[in-house]
């Protein structure tokens, strides 16, 4: 393993770490779904420009300072990989991304909507339903699994970081 790569992987521990202390103290009980929603979404943006930061370094300021929109940042990660071959963040995740914005947009623009458990559900794309009770948990208890579950495939941990950079 590259020394630049493994100072990579540490940085996304770290940011990993960051991240999803924030993101536990930002889901108090009493918020209701569409504020968590939002949260969610606020989070994961912010997890996609540190994303941009450590693929491009120095040169990450003028990109972010662009004042690129939510999804122009994710179709940029998406295509970045880490290393040769290795993707920043898998398709199904981006995919996951992609219907996380579509349903923020559709709430943020109507004043009479709500959202629904089924819609948080969606949300899940790419993987087996995990949770045996997801139709029957409240909407704000899968709120909560999607929200560890998004952030923790964004920003995935590394237990042990071979040092074999010789």
């Amino acid at each position: 393993m590259t020394s630049s790569l493994k100072d990579k992987l540490l940085n996304l521990n770290s940011t990993r770490y960051k991240h999803l202390l924030l993101a536990m103290s930002t889901f108090k009980e009493s918020e209701d779904a569409l504020g968590k929603l939002l949260r969610v979404h606020l989070t994961t943006e912010g997890i996609l420009e540190e994303l941009i930061r450590l693929a491009f370094e120095e040169k990450s300021e003028p990109i972010l300072s662009l004042d690129l929109r939510y999804h122009q940042k994710l179709e940029l990660v998406s295509k970045l990989e880490i290393e040769k071959d290795w993707s920043l963040m898998p398709d199904y995740i981006v995919g996951s991304l992609r219907k996380l914005k579509k349903l923020r947009n559709q709430l943020a623009h109507s004043l009479d909507t709500s959202i629904t458990n089924d819609q948080v559900i969606e949300l899940f794309m790419g993987i087996e339903q995990v949770y045996d009770d997801m139709n029957i948990a409240s909407i704000n208890t899968n709120l909560k699994r999607y929200a560890f579950f998004i952030l923790g495939s964004m920003l995935p941990k590394f237990e042990e970081i071979d040092d074999d950079t010789e």
